[in-house]
């Protein structure tokens, strides 16, 4: 039972989850131990230094990336449970762009009352007007993330990456 490769040169976040589901789709079963094996620390960078370094980074677009690795596999629809809420995202931020188009208050007006409820709804969860609106903030960073990871070109990722040999 041959999965083909271990990880996937172009990913940029979930490889861990794109190699489970690889494993699961060819008979494998995963079993999750009980024993730490590795301690993750956070990063301690302020908010938006740290929206920014995800985004230059590729850790956003690997959302886009394991959707499009996994169109027309048995995976996809796991795969799209995984992004669901910022898939929703994208696709609400792709119709509030075209009520912008219309010209029409009344439509453009409509169209911002599911944000702005989120964002209402967000701020009375944190209790925060800030985190309210890093929320929706962060929200459209991730979908915006979702969409350049679908845009990349993927290479094979059975072959090997180009390498040197700088000192024998």
């Amino acid at each position: 039972r041959k999965i083909g490769y271990l990880t996937h040169r172009n990913r940029h976040a979930y490889e861990e989850a794109e190699l489970g589901l690889r494993l699961l789709e060819h008979g494998y079963k995963l079993h999750r131990l009980n024993i730490p094996y590795f301690r993750h620390t956070s990063y301690t960078l302020p908010t938006f230094k740290m929206l920014r370094y995800r985004w230059r980074s590729g850790y956003y677009q690997g959302m886009g990336e394991i959707l499009r690795s996994a169109w027309g596999k048995p995976y996809f629809s796991t795969v799209v449970k995984m992004v669901k809420s910022e898939v929703v995202f994208l696709l609400y931020l792709m119709l509030l762009v075209c009520s912008v188009f219309t010209l029409n208050m009344d439509i453009v007006g409509v169209a911002l009352l599911p944000l702005l409820v989120f964002i209402v709804l967000k701020t009375i969860k944190n209790r925060s007007l800030v985190n309210g609106l890093y929320s929706a903030m962060n929200m459209t960073i991730r979908a915006a993330g979702l969409l350049k990871g679908l845009m990349q070109p993927m290479r094979d990722p059975i072959v090997p990456p180009g390498n040197k040999i700088i000192h024998r």
